[in-house]
C-alpha cells in the first residue's frame, strides 16, 4: 500500500511540474516576438513579427460537447496560414491522430469565410510540436504511417506536423538561446 501511495504522490507531483512547465512554455511562445525567433531558428522560416496574430485556441469536438485547446495558435495577417504549436514534454503516441483535429478544427473554423471567398480555398495549417521529453521523440507524425500496415486498402494522406525534439541539440547551443 506504501508503494502505491508514494507512486500515486510521485505521479500526481510530475503531472504538476508538466503543466507548469508546459505553461511557461505556452506564455514564451504567445508573445510574437519570441515566436517569430522560435520560428527563424528551429524551422528556418521567418515571419514578419507584425503579421503574426494570436488566435483564440479553444474549440469543440465534432462528435461531443467537450472543449479541447491548442497550445498556441497563430494566423499570419494577410494569409489564409496557420500554425498550430503543441508543447510536449512526454512522447504522445497519438500526436498524430490530434494534430489531424486540430489541423480540421482550423480549416473547419474558416469554412464560413472560404465559401463567402473568391478563391475559396483551404487555409494552410502548418502544425508543430516542441517536445521536452526526456526520451527522443519517436511516435509516427502522420495518421498514414499509423495505418500503413494496418489495412489493405491505400492509406490516406493526413497532416504531417513538424517536431523540435530538445535531445537533438547540444546543451549550449540552447544556453545561448535568449
Amino acid at each position: 500500500i506504501k508503494t502505491r501511495r508514494g507512486s500515486k504522490r510521485k505521479n500526481k507531483k510530475k503531472r504538476k511540474n508538466n503543466k507548469i512547465h508546459d505553461s511557461i512554455i505556452k506564455e514564451i511562445l504567445d508573445d510574437k516576438e519570441e515566436f517569430k525567433d522560435y520560428m527563424e531558428k528551429f524551422h528556418n522560416v521567418k515571419i514578419e513579427e507584425e503579421k503574426l496574430e494570436l488566435q483564440n485556441k479553444e474549440y469543440r469536438t465534432r462528435f461531443g460537447l467537450r472543449s479541447k485547446y491548442i497550445d498556441v495558435l497563430y494566423k499570419i495577417q494577410g494569409e489564409e496560414t496557420f500554425i498550430i504549436f503543441e508543447h510536449q514534454s512526454t512522447v504522445d503516441y497519438v500526436m498524430s491522430e490530434r494534430m489531424g483535429d486540430y489541423c480540421l478544427a482550423v480549416v473547419g473554423s474558416r469554412r464560413r469565410y472560404m465559401v463567402r471567398s473568391k478563391n475559396r480555398i483551404a487555409p494552410l495549417v502548418y502544425p508543430i510540436v516542441l517536445s521536452t521529453a526526456k526520451k527522443p521523440w519517436d511516435a509516427t507524425r502522420t495518421i498514414k504511417q499509423d495505418e500503413g500496415n494496418l489495412y489493405k486498402l491505400p492509406v490516406q494522406k493526413y497532416p504531417e506536423y513538424e517536431v523540435t525534439d530538445i535531445n537533438d541539440y547540444k546543451v549550449e547551443f540552447l544556453i545561448n538561446l535568449r
